[in-house]
């Protein structure tokens, strides 16, 4: 097992080399595949990582990730333009994907969809690792246009993180909101301006959620849907077109 577990090692290092290489060659600036796949390289690393307990690391590469993630964000105007959200990142990889004839859904194609799963997991990484870092979560700025900001009983996001990790995305976004307030908490305490009643406002609408998430579960609101938006590309109609929109 533990020969295994080197031979993972290898082929990771030797992805990240490869990719290296490639986004360094002739001095050039590298596509936008380049980036995504290098991103994804770097979380498969860290993924690594975590998993073997090499605690020391992981947040070495967290970092790299999320700049060329927002690297990537950053070129299409993710985040700071209204009608900008992760399709657009996703249509600019549209290469031909696989098309099955008849079948009215098409699956997407690798790039896509290594993209939406890398993304997914850097995401999760990033909230989860807030809470022992004590910081607001890097991406927290772009969870509007990833994720939604939508009530938990809703399941039509840009990125279902149930269809990756098997958590819904309200449940990340409480526990990415309740590391920023502890962060800013912080941060206001020790410059001796900490505002009280603007903290227990916040930490209320994170209550508010919490209860309201927890009553759909109880309830049987929620479903999952067996073919979610996660899984299958809908020609001319992609399901993070409605969400295009939302606010950050």
């Amino acid at each position: 097992m533990w020969g295994q577990v080197v031979d993972q090692a290898r082929m990771a290092f030797g992805m990240l080399n490869v990719d290296l290489a490639s986004m360094m060659e002739g001095g050039r600036q590298p596509t936008l595949l380049e980036r995504a796949r290098m991103m994804a390289t770097i979380v498969h690393l860290m993924i690594f990582d975590l998993f073997v307990g090499r605690t020391s690391d992981w947040e070495v590469h967290l970092a790299p990730a999320l700049q060329i993630f927002q690297d990537i964000a950053n070129d299409v105007g993710l985040g700071s333009n209204e009608e900008v959200g992760i399709s657009v990142i996703l249509e600019a990889m549209n290469w031909p994907r696989p098309y099955f004839p008849g079948f009215q859904l098409q699956l997407w194609n690798p790039d896509q969809a290594n993209f939406r799963f890398f993304s997914a997991l850097l995401i999760v990484i990033d909230i989860l690792a807030s809470t022992s870092l004590q910081r607001v979560p890097r991406l927290s700025h772009l969870h509007g246009k990833l994720l939604g900001n939508v009530p938990p009983e809703e399941i039509n996001q840009p990125l279902d993180l149930f269809s990756f990790v098997g958590c819904q995305n309200w449940v990340l976004l409480v526990i990415g909101e309740i590391a920023a307030l502890d962060a800013r908490k912080r941060d206001e305490e020790m410059n001796q301006d900490f505002d009280r009643k603007e903290f227990d406002l916040r930490a209320g609408r994170v209550l508010k959620t919490l209860e309201s998430g927890l009553k759909s579960i109880i309830g049987g609101l929620q479903s999952i849907p067996i073919f979610g938006s996660s899984l299958w590309y809908q020609p001319g109609h992609s399901n993070c077109d409605g969400l295009l929109k939302a606010p950050i």
